[in-house]
C-alpha cells in the first residue's frame, strides 16, 4: 500500500476538517511561533474522537539544567530555535480548552509526553 506525503505547516495543515484519527507532534511545538493557530489546526483536522499525542522537552528543573549546559555548548542558534519552553503543567493548560488529557508521562526527566483526546462538546455541527 502506498501513500503520499504533503509538505505543509502545522499552522496551516493542508488537509480538510476531520481527516485524522490521530496526530503525533514530537518535539515540534517548542519551535512554533503561533501556538494558538497550531493548536486549532490540530483540533480542526482531527476526527470527532481524535487523539493528539504531544511531546516536548520538559520544563522541569532537571531538564532546564541539562538545557542550560547544552545551549552553552551548542551555542545560541540552538537556543533561539526553541521559542516555547514550558512545563508539563503549562502545556496542559495551553491545550485544555480544546483537548482532555488521557495520559501523561515524563521520560528520563527530559521529555514530557501527553496523550490528549479531542473535546467532544466542541465539535462543529
Amino acid at each position: 500500500k502506498s501513500f503520499d506525503f504533503k509538505k505543509g505547516s502545522i499552522e496551516n495543515i493542508p488537509f480538510p476538517d476531520k481527516t485524522f484519527d490521530a496526530i503525533v507532534a514530537t518535539e515540534i511545538f517548542e519551535h512554533i511561533p503561533n501556538l494558538e493557530i497550531a493548536k486549532k489546526e490540530v483540533f480542526r483536522t482531527l476526527k470527532k474522537d481524535g487523539v493528539f499525542v504531544f511531546s516536548s522537552f520538559s520544563g522541569s528543573f532537571f531538564a532546564q539544567t541539562v538545557w542550560f549546559f547544552f545551549t552553552n555548548i551548542a551555542g545560541s542558534s540552538f537556543k533561539e530555535d526553541h521559542i516555547n519552553i514550558h512545563t508539563k503543567k503549562e502545556w496542559k493548560k495551553l491545550f485544555e480548552d480544546l483537548f482532555e488529557v488521557e495520559k501523561e508521562k515524563t521520560i528520563w526527566g527530559l521529555t514530557d509526553v501527553i496523550k490528549f483526546r479531542k473535546r467532544i462538546g466542541l465539535q462543529k455541527k
